[in-house]
């Protein structure tokens, strides 16, 4: 194998995997031969130039898919090094716009979700239905209806909802992608949010699941709270035991926080804000591992491939013995 030059190591106490591509789906093997070794190059696509990430401190991994059951023989061996980790898995139903041409149907991801929840637990597995975005024959009402069939089959399976609203005209990927369509695709309107948010909310209450918005400023709504994806919150709640980790995260020791309120347990936190995200991004800091241009879902919508061609290209490339995606 050969060895890149980088010119500079991090060592993240929270690694997430990823925002750029779905790692469980296509880089399982990767990812698992990466944590064995220690380490992997991250390369910045800004500068391109290699990073290596150290995975000596790290304490927690978030995973990010639309597909992982080819990930299930890897996370079992990555069980043996690490156990503290959570999902958040999109089960969107775009199949009649074929807007998500790479991924199984839709009744397979709903028992592969329910099959990881089966395993995990119910507060591992985050539920995301996003992003939402609209059609000359793809209405709201259509997709309420649609987050409702999904959201019924998935009762008891999560505990949480995640939505978010198609960001079109701020990500060139997006719009560009979008208008090679043959139907045109839009933003929801700020009306059109609001009664999202208010309907989903009634329908995700009912399946006693918590729903969040992901990044967004202008979506709020009551009993609709803004999400931290990589959240502080919920890595306490699963892994306050684990005291370098709450270190990080700010909390105070596993035997006083249980004397103190949800509430009063926010207030006593130093919120560690992950600056290298958006300013509406809720999350706390993580290093993200993935690399852009190599999800091969074919997602017409995607923001982080800047064409199919050249994600399926970089896909074909990629040698899971390498110490990149790339």
């Amino acid at each position: 194998m050969l060895k890149m030059k980088v010119m500079s190591t991090m060592h993240p106490v929270i690694l997430s995997a990823s925002r750029a591509t779905d790692i469980p789906a296509f880089y399982g093997k990767w990812f698992l031969n990466r944590w064995q070794e220690g380490y992997c190059v991250w390369i910045n696509p800004f500068n391109r130039v290699p990073v290596r990430v150290s995975f000596d401190k790290v304490r927690a991994v978030v995973f990010w898919t639309k597909d992982p059951a080819p990930f299930e023989p890897y996370l079992n061996q990555f069980e043996r090094y690490c156990q503290q980790y959570y999902f958040h898995f999109t089960v969107n139903d775009y199949e009649n716009e074929s807007l998500e041409p790479g991924i199984p149907p839709l009744d397979e991801r709903i028992k592969t979700f329910c099959k990881l929840s089966q395993n995990l637990g119910a507060a591992r597995v985050i539920w995301r239905f996003d992003p939402i975005l609209l059609g000359s024959r793809l209405t709201l009402e259509m997709l309420v209806d649609r987050f409702k069939s999904i959201g019924r089959r998935l009762t008891g399976y999560t505990e949480k909802a995640v939505i978010s609203f198609a960001d079109i005209s701020a990500y060139r990927k997006v719009k560009n992608n979008l208008g090679k369509c043959s139907e045109e695709y839009r933003e929801p309107d700020q009306n059109e949010k609001n009664r999202a948010l208010e309907e989903i909310s009634i329908i995700a209450k009912g399946f006693g699941m918590c729903l969040a918005t992901c990044a967004e400023t202008d979506a709020e709504w009551p009993g609709v709270e803004q999400n931290r994806c990589i959240d502080d919150r919920l890595l306490h709640r699963l892994y306050s035991h684990d005291q370098e980790l709450m270190n990080f995260l700010g909390y105070t020791s596993p035997i006083q926080t249980l004397l103190f309120t949800s509430s009063e347990k926010d207030k006593q936190v130093a919120y560690r804000k992950d600056r290298g995200q958006r300013a509406a991004c809720g999350c706390v800091a993580s290093k993200d591992i993935g690399q852009y241009d190599t999800c091969a879902h074919r997602c017409v919508y995607c923001y982080a491939n800047s064409t199919p061609d050249l994600a399926a290209k970089n896909y074909k490339n990629h040698d899971a013995a390498s110490e990149s995606i790339l």
